[in-house]
C-alpha cells in the first residue's frame, strides 16, 4: 500500500473506521464523537502491514502500484490505478474493500462539475454549460474506462460497461460507501486530509504509536470543528473587507 501518502492513508482509515461503525461528530456538528479506541484498532491494523513485512516502506510515490506490478500478491488500492495495471497487461482482478472489521464499507468520493456563481448568469451560454455537463455525465463510458464507477446509474446496465474488466467486479462498492464527514473542512485532499492524513502516516510508518496518533486525531478534529468557516457568507461582512 502507499505507506507514506497522507491522502491514501486517510482514505483507507476512513473506510476501515467506518467498517467499525465509528463516527466523527454529532448530528448538530457541535461535538466530536470520534472513537479513539476504534481509531487505534484501525491504526494498529495499518501499522502491521509494515511491521509484518506486507508492505515495503522503502518504496515511495506510487508504491502500491510498483510493488504490485513487481510481484506482490495483493494490494490495497484505488480504482484510479486500473489503467496502470491494465496497461501493463497484468492478469488481475479487483473487488470492493473486504469487510476486515465486520461490515462492508469502501471509501468513496465524487467528482463534480461546478459553475461558479455569477449574478447575471443565464441565456444560451448558461444553458449550454448545463447541457455539456449533462452530456458528459450521461456518456460515462470513458470515465468508467479510467476505473471510476459512473454516478449515472443507467451506464452500469449497458453492455459496454458490463464488458469492462475488472470494473464490473467492484461496482457493488457504490452500495456501501464510506465518505468523509459532512463538514466544511472535509472533501477530497482537503483541509481534513491535510491535517489528519499525516497523523495516520506517522502511525503507519512507526514514528508515533497508534494510541498516541488516535488521540492526536481527535484533538485535531476538535480544533477543526471549532475553527471559522471562511466560506459561510459572513466572514467578509464581519471583517469589513472582501
Amino acid at each position: 500500500m502507499w505507506n507514506s501518502d497522507q491522502n491514501f492513508q486517510w482514505w483507507f482509515f476512513v473506510a476501515f473506521y467506518t467498517q467499525l461503525g465509528g463516527t466523527w461528530f454529532d448530528a448538530a456538528r457541535t461535538e466530536v464523537t470520534f472513537d479513539t479506541d476504534k481509531a487505534t484498532q484501525v491504526l494498529e491494523f495499518l501499522r502491521r502491514h509494515t511491521t509484518e513485512g506486507y508492505s515495503d516502506p522503502g518504496f515511495a510515490g506510487l508504491a502500491s502500484a510498483e510493488q504490485f506490478l513487481n510481484g506482490s500478491p495483493f494490494v490495497w488500492e484505488g480504482n484510479w490505478s486500473v489503467p496502470v495495471y491494465s496497461g501493463a497487461k497484468l492478469d488481475y482482478g479487483a473487488i470492493p474493500l473486504p469487510p476486515v472489521f465486520g461490515r462492508q464499507a469502501t471509501h468513496a468520493e465524487s467528482h463534480a462539475f461546478v459553475l461558479p456563481h455569477q449574478s447575471d448568469r443565464g441565456g444560451p451560454a448558461n444553458e449550454a454549460a448545463h447541457q455539456l455537463a449533462a452530456y458528459v455525465v450521461r456518456h460515462a463510458q470513458q470515465w468508467a474506462a479510467g476505473g471510476h464507477i459512473p454516478a449515472y446509474t443507467p451506464t452500469l446496465s449497458t453492455a459496454a460497461y458490463k464488458k469492462l474488466d475488472p470494473q464490473n467486479e467492484y461496482v457493488s462498492a457504490m452500495d456501501h460507501q464510506a465518505t468523509e464527514p459532512k463538514v466544511w473542512f472535509a472533501g477530497s485532499t482537503g483541509i481534513l486530509a491535510q491535517r489528519v492524513g499525516p497523523i495516520v502516516v506517522a502511525s503507519t510508518m512507526g514514528s508515533a504509536k497508534p494510541e498516541t496518533a488516535a488521540a492526536r486525531m481527535k484533538k485535531t478534529l476538535t480544533l477543526l470543528l471549532a475553527s471559522k468557516n471562511p466560506m459561510d457568507g459572513k466572514t467578509a461582512a464581519e471583517g469589513g473587507a472582501a
